[in-house]
């Protein structure tokens, strides 16, 4: 099975370099002088267990996906014009997807410009960030690949892949009930990116505050209300379940849109922060709070891209 990995920052790293631990054909696709190190010295991967090196292949060539049987897509939402529309043309018709971004409805935009049957819808939970170029630091005991067929013609791939993670030691959940995860974990992810970059602090320090906590409720509540609307969630039961893991975890959560706003580099508002409000409008619900994340943000980040 050959195997292309889309977007290979962080997280596509960590994927990539437990493949090539293995010696699976996996090829990451990315740029700059990540690609430049990979190339040349290979990829590193420290966890609790330490650091490792491994050689990986590594390119800059979109085309080169042309004979994957898998696509691994880890790319930023905001790419997703661009790069979806270059997949197109090099895919091969048997080839299928796993989609692991953080969007609500990614796969879904990916399915309109790749085709019908070509995507399986997934995500991961994953503690990840680059270090420096060829250095990836996966932090925490929490790693987590979730994935799930839409269509019995994905059932092939998703078998070898099942085969595939086992064996590179990717901890991974195969459920019937995908789409509900995705929500739950883009739930997780507006609340957490949304609150600690909207007040520039972690997610302990706004627990630890009265204000900052009861308008992280007041923001769970109104992503609730959409949830329920859509028909993603029934009741309260995963809200309860993300706010709970909030507080168990929030030693160690960070949100990697935080770190991408500390860095000053570009940000993935519009599929989160951004999504709650398009999400408002469709199921006419109030979303004062998230409005007002979401303009908070926003100004950070107009701020230092107009520089």
């Amino acid at each position: 099975m050959k195997i292309s990995i889309m977007g290979a920052g962080a997280v596509g790293s960590y994927i990539g370099h437990k493949l090539a631990q293995i010696r699976v054909n996996a090829t990451l696709i990315a740029r700059g002088s990540h690609l430049e190190s990979m190339q040349k010295n290979g990829l590193y991967l420290e966890t609790n267990d330490g650091i490792k090196l491994v050689p990986v292949k590594a390119t800059d060539s979109i085309e080169s996906i042309k004979n994957s049987d898998l696509i691994i897509y880890t790319v930023k939402t905001y790419h997703n014009d661009v790069v979806a529309k270059q997949i197109s043309k090099y895919i091969n018709p048997y080839a299928k997807i796993l989609c692991l971004q953080n969007g609500i409805t990614s796969w879904r935009y990916l399915e309109s410009i790749i085709g019908k049957h070509t995507i399986i819808p997934g995500l991961i939970y994953i503690e990840a960030q680059m270090k420096k170029p060829g250095y990836v630091n996966q932090q925490g005991n929490v790693v987590d690949l979730v994935f799930g067929s839409i269509d019995s013609s994905q059932n092939d791939v998703i078998h070898k892949m099942v085969d595939i993670f086992s064996k590179a030691k990717i901890s991974f959940t195969q459920t019937k009930e995908i789409l509900p995860e995705i929500w739950k974990k883009w739930f997780f992810i507006a609340v957490l990116a949304g609150m600690t970059c909207a007040f520039n602090t972690n997610i302990k320090s706004i627990l630890s505050n009265n204000e900052t906590h009861q308008i992280l409720k007041q923001c769970m509540k109104e992503i609730e209300e959409i949830g329920i609307k859509k028909g993603y969630q029934n009741d309260s039961s995963i809200t309860e379940s993300i706010y709970q893991y909030l507080i168990d975890e929030s030693d160690d959560l960070i949100a990697s849109m935080k770190i991408d706003l500390d860095n000053k580099k570009e940000i993935e508002i519009d599929a989160l922060s951004g999504a709650v409000i398009r999400l408002g409008e469709e199921t006419n619900t109030e979303c004062p709070v998230n409005l007002d994340i979401y303009n908070k943000i926003n100004n950070f980040y107009r701020n230092y891209s107009q520089d």
